[in-house]
């Protein structure tokens, strides 16, 4: 298996900026015939974005920038799978988003992942904002 770790600089709330950085590194995976490619937590809309996750367009923006990415995933090398950050809605109670991970593969979302261990000192305060998930999923990865 070919991994490639893309750790890229993320800025919050600068989507198109975000979206284009991911862009770079995914074709750099599928040039390099690489199986996945691994991106930070919280890369679509930035780490640390804070209070912005409470604005309904930030939210929807960051879901539109994730469905660019699974389009994306169409043009690239077969088989390559992106593993990447984003916000998801959390439809249960407790706190309203989730820190999610989502798994990409040839035009589709073949798995995603809820953060479970969430930290909650200085600014990493994300419990004031997402609900810890309490699974574990496995994707399995060209066989």
């Amino acid at each position: 298996m070919k991994v490639c770790l893309a750790q890229i600089n993320t800025t919050p709330g600068d989507f198109s900026g975000n979206y284009e950085s991911i862009q770079l590194g995914v074709k750099y995976a599928s040039e390099n015939r690489c199986d996945l490619v691994v991106f930070p937590e919280l890369t679509i809309p930035g780490y640390l974005s804070q209070d912005l996750f409470y604005n309904p367009e930030f939210i929807e923006t960051n879901f539109s920038a994730l469905q660019k990415l699974v389009d994306l995933s169409r043009s690239m090398s077969p088989g390559l799978h992106i593993v990447v950050g984003y916000v998801g809605r959390n439809e249960a109670v407790g706190k309203p988003f989730t820190n999610m991970a989502a798994v990409i593969s040839e035009g589709r979302m073949v798995g995603t992942y809820q953060k479970q261990l969430l930290p909650f000192y200085d600014v990493f305060d994300e419990l004031r904002y997402f609900e810890a998930g309490s699974t574990l999923n496995v994707v399995e990865i060209n066989g």
